[in-house]
């Protein structure tokens, strides 16, 4: 085991008037000039405060924002904020703020952008692409959010907030439903639930499905066919259909004024089909022969591929959150966030993307595939002592625990391969070592403890400064 310490000392200036010009409206004279301006509310510092007066670059949609500009699932957000980019490869992302992020597509390398749902860090390496569905705000932060988030925010943090339930609000919800193309179903929807004065709950629901952009074929001579579980050569070589559902409850419980419960579970089935691939040479016009001296015949069209092999992009996870609020009698709050989550990811592809093999391919090997699943585990929990809004001084005290365990179950659920038995994607003693495979099983827990503090004080004109410190022990 590695220990690794690590100290975080932070020290920001702002400089900001009180009131900035959001809009001026038509005026005669400057008698008549009025200024508007609407306040946008962040978290970032563990309270909500005005982003217009926050020592942060953020940028803020609320749940109109989101529905404006067709902001679903986390790709997009590189559409409506600067300095962002993010390469997703179906099940993980690669997620980078002003350049600074994560280049490989695993957990056990840390993140550069955190993700934080409903105030609890979520998985870092896979399973990221979870749907956009009855949400309250996302901010997202531009440069280091080291202090108060940790290590995995060198490039920023995204926060994503969905709606809680409401005590006193009745029976209320929405409901909506899309069609495109491709055949692309979508519909979600959330109901809000009143069930006594100190208590309400909320469900919301989310589905999506879509048909492939890709045909596959398969040309292998029949009699090259392996016989498996898998019926012959024509095996159902899932094109990249995908079927996406979800589901959250939340339940709200305010016994008095000063004491919050919250407590919200999520799962998600994210079935992405596949993530179809074919060699550079398939791209080759018609006459113009491969390495193997054969053109390929259906090169007049990027969608039309061949394959051997099953594919699977498949992600299933449930989290739940409990978060206790709890404000003492000087108005000091003390703030709980604890969570549990477990995923599962399933990977298989046709490496090679052909149907190597073939009369076409004649010099390749009879199919490399891969296969995984891996399982994730997680346990976190964060404990806040923050100040009054009030006064010239406000402060943050905190720690944080987390358990991450990434595992791959025995026996063999990562391996890559070649060989007839590509069309079955279970290890069995037939396909382990071969000369052109290897195997992995085995676990990498990783643990995490840290203890932070961030201070703001007031100074005449408008201006604050902000320091912050945070120690961390990492292993």
């Amino acid at each position: 085991m590695k220990s690794v310490p690590g100290l975080l000392v932070s020290i920001l200036a702002l400089a900001c008037c009180r009131v900035v010009l959001a809009q001026t409206a038509p005026a005669t004279s400057a008698a008549d000039t009025k200024t508007t301006l609407e306040e946008v509310v962040v978290t970032a510092e563990r309270r909500s405060t005005n982003l217009q007066t926050t020592a942060v670059s953020a940028t803020v949609l609320n749940a109109a924002d989101l529905a404006a500009k067709g902001v679903n699932v986390v790709d997009q957000l590189q559409f409506i904020a600067p300095s962002v980019t993010i390469d997703n490869f179906g099940q993980g992302i690669d997620f980078d703020v002003r350049g600074i992020g994560k280049g490989e597509h695993n957990t056990q390398t840390p993140t550069g952008v955190i993700t934080y749902r409903d105030g609890a860090a979520t998985f870092p390496g896979y399973m990221t692409e979870e749907p956009y569905f009855d949400v309250a705000d996302i901010e997202l932060y531009r440069g280091p959010q080291g202090t108060l988030v940790g290590q995995n925010a060198t490039g920023g943090a995204v926060f994503v907030t969905t709606n809680n339930p409401k005590i006193e609000g009745g029976y209320d919800g929405y409901a909506q439903v899309q069609y495109g193309n491709f055949n692309d179903r979508s519909v979600q929807g959330a109901l809000n639930i009143p069930i006594s004065s100190t208590l309400a709950a909320r469900v919301a629901l989310f589905g999506d499905a879509r048909n492939s952009f890709y045909n596959i074929a398969d040309r292998t001579p029949a009699d090259a066919c392996p016989k498996s579980s898998y019926s012959g050569c024509q095996a159902d070589y899932n094109p990249g259909r995908m079927r996406w559902g979800a589901g959250r409850v939340s339940l709200l419980w305010q016994p008095v004024p000063a004491l919050q419960v919250l407590f919200k579970i999520d799962a998600d089935y994210l079935d992405n089909g596949a993530y179809p691939a074919d060699p550079f040479t398939d791209r080759f016009p018609v006459g113009v022969p491969t390495p193997a001296g054969v053109p390929n015949p259906r090169s007049s069209d990027l969608f039309d591929i061949t394959a051997n092999a099953p594919q699977r992009g498949l992600d299933r996870f449930t989290r739940s959150i409990l978060k206790i609020d709890y404000t003492f009698a000087d108005d000091i709050k003390l703030q709980s966030v604890s969570s549990y989550q477990f995923g599962q990811t399933d990977y298989t592809a046709d490496l090679d993307g052909t149907d190597s093999g073939s009369a076409a391919y004649p010099l390749l090997p009879a199919g490399y595939t891969f296969f995984d699943r891996v399982g994730e585990t997680i346990y976190s929990q964060e404990l806040n002592l923050i100040s009054p809004d009030t006064g010239r001084v406000t402060w943050v005290l905190g720690a944080y625990a987390q358990s991450d365990l990434y595992d791959w179950l025995s026996p063999y659920q990562f391996w890559i391969a070649v060989g007839p038995h590509f069309p079955n994607p279970t290890p069995s003693a037939s396909n382990f070592f071969q000369p052109y495979s290897y195997e992995l099983e085995g676990d990498t827990p990783n643990e995490a403890y840290a203890a932070f503090g961030s201070a703001t004080a007031e100074i005449a004109g408008g201006f604050s400064v902000t320091v912050g410190a945070r120690y961390s022990y990492n292993r």
